[in-house]
């Protein structure tokens, strides 16, 4: 057995877990978490593998949770804001804040751009024929409609 998949702390996991759901870089979760418990750095890289280890075999056995992930994550980030008001920490607050809008989908959607050559936009010719694509549906899924003879209108009553 590899001496990466041994047994764990289940305390200090959920401790990692935590963090790595508050949206804590990989660094400053291995800087504070080696210190505070004595460790090495490598140690809590191992606790960040089988976090998300955890989190791929949650997601294949739970396909469609319903939206859970999506509370776990806003529930988080509210924590992250609050923790970061109470120390004072105003950048991290406001990396909370500005990760929620985005997951709550409140920023408009980005537009990328493809470059071509030396940064310029990318020419795309686009020729679309509507007209034959509308004939060519419509013959395909109601082609007595096309086929039938015209219904000439005998009333002249419009006039």
């Amino acid at each position: 057995m590899p001496r990466g998949d041994g047994p764990v702390n289940p305390e200090r996991l959920a401790a990692v877990d935590v963090a790595l759901r508050r949206c804590m870089s990989h660094g400053a979760i291995e800087r504070t978490f080696s210190k505070e418990w004595q460790t090495t750095r490598r140690t809590i890289r191992r606790y960040i593998r089988r976090c998300y280890k955890a989190w791929e075999e949650d997601k294949k056995n739970h396909p469609t949770d319903n939206g859970q992930e999506f509370e776990r994550t806003k529930q988080a980030l509210g924590d992250a804001f609050a923790g970061a008001m109470n120390a004072q920490d105003f950048r991290g607050a406001v990396m909370a804040i500005d990760r929620r809008a985005h997951l709550l989908g409140l920023y408009p959607s980005q537009k990328h751009e493809l470059s071509g050559p030396a940064g310029a936009p990318m020419q795309v010719e686009a020729k679309v024929d509507a007209k034959a694509e509308l004939l060519a549906a419509l013959q395909k899924h109601a082609p007595e409609a096309i086929n039938e003879p015209k219904v000439e209108d005998d009333d002249d009553d419009d006039l």
